[in-house]
């Protein structure tokens, strides 16, 4: 509603000038918003479960294969799992399938299809879904599989060469086949949340350049201020 109040504000200026000018101030400032923040899917990620594992394979999924892994969680709340896959640097219109649950409950907690183009090749992709709360010391568990369509193109998923989480166990098919799936879970933040932490991370990695920056666009805002006073 307040958004269209101030669109219509806009329109209702006969000062075509001035409607430009304001038009031009909220850009640049939108701009700068913009320009501080990061889309980074790992600003999520909960340092605490982090897996550090330097060798790491990766297994193709076929249709009608399923990976299960579980872990005992190091964190209270999560909200997501980040797995990470290869998709051979093909673009396929298959579909893998993601469920989780607590390991001794009946029923899955959440479960969903995505589809394999939104997947991006040696990187992790985000399963979402309503947050786990009281989660430290239980153990859950996590299913995969594709469902393929014409293409039977296969995804690969990476497992690390040995066991790098205590009390966590990968299976294919039901059978252990040891080590780990790479993967880490994180919790969703607020909108004013991830952007004051995006700008304490652009602080942090480069404070010399994040001065200037700001400086440059406060100074192009003061001046065009000052500009429409006189």
């Amino acid at each position: 509603m307040q958004d269209l109040v101030f669109i219509l504000f806009i329109i209702s200026l006969k000062d075509i000038a001035m409607k430009y000018k304001i038009i031009l101030f909220f850009a640049v400032l939108i701009f700068f918003l913009y320009s501080i923040t990061c889309s980074n899917v790992y600003a999520f990620i909960d340092e605490e479960m982090i897996l550090i594992c330097p060798k790491q394979k990766i297994i193709k999924m076929y249709d009608g294969d399923v990976f299960s892994q579980t872990f005992i969680s190091k964190v209270d709340k999560f909200s997501y799992v980040f797995v990470k896959f290869s998709n051979f640097n093909t673009v396929s219109d298959d579909v893998i399938l993601f469920r989780i649950k607590e390991s001794d409950s009946d029923s899955w907690y959440s479960s969903g299809e995505y589809k394999l183009d939104k997947f991006k090749n040696d990187n992790f992709y985000r399963f979402a879904f309503i947050p786990i709360i009281n989660a430290k010391g239980k153990q859950y568990i996590f299913e995969l599989g594709i469902k393929s369509g014409e293409d039977k193109i296969p995804l690969g998923i990476y497992l690390s060469e040995e066991d790098c989480r205590e009390n966590a166990d990968v299976y294919l098919n039901n059978q252990n086949i040891g080590g780990d799936i790479i993967f880490n879970v994180g919790i969703g933040e607020s909108a004013k949340q991830r952007f004051i932490g995006d700008i304490e991370a652009k602080i942090d990695s480069d404070f010399p350049f994040f001065t200037i920056w700001v400086m440059l666009i406060f100074t192009t805002i003061i001046i065009f201020i000052k500009r429409e006073i006189v």
